[in-house]
């Protein structure tokens, strides 16, 4: 009962079982196939609840971040909110290794037009993927 966080004797008391006789009543029925076969269904539903999609990860960092504005600590929010940008696509993290200073004027531009193509394709496919 409760995803586990309630003993097998609270159970027991809660489905009106009487107090006196509500752990051995329970582990009788613990006992039962049918309620064994129930538990591993709840089991299982509990578990896919808690599985990390994008859409649950990006509705949780949501929460800690209204939860954080809510209290008035706005700054600290921003770092959920660049995590919410990133699921969603809408944030890009660009690493060029090297010297910019090894590259000619010529280089450079060549670069920022590539990085920018590169963005412009994972923008578009971002939202292709929220359409569907």
């Amino acid at each position: 009962m409760n995803e586990g966080r309630t003993t097998r004797k609270e159970a027991a008391i809660k489905a009106g079982y009487a107090e006196k006789s509500a752990a051995q009543e329970a582990a009788g029925l613990i006992q039962n196939p049918k309620i064994q076969r129930y538990l591993q269904t709840r089991s299982n539903e509990v578990n896919r609840s808690f599985t990390v999609t994008k859409n649950n990860y990006v509705r949780r960092q949501q929460v800690l971040s209204q939860t954080l504005v809510d209290q008035g600590k706005i700054e600290k929010a921003l770092g959920f909110e660049n995590l919410i940008g990133k699921a969603t696509g809408q944030f890009m993290d660009i690493h060029i290794h090297g010297n910019l200073n090894d590259l000619s004027k010529t280089e450079k531009l060549e670069e920022i037009k590539r990085i920018k193509e590169l963005q412009k394709d994972r923008l578009e496919s971002a939202k292709e993927i929220t359409e569907e």
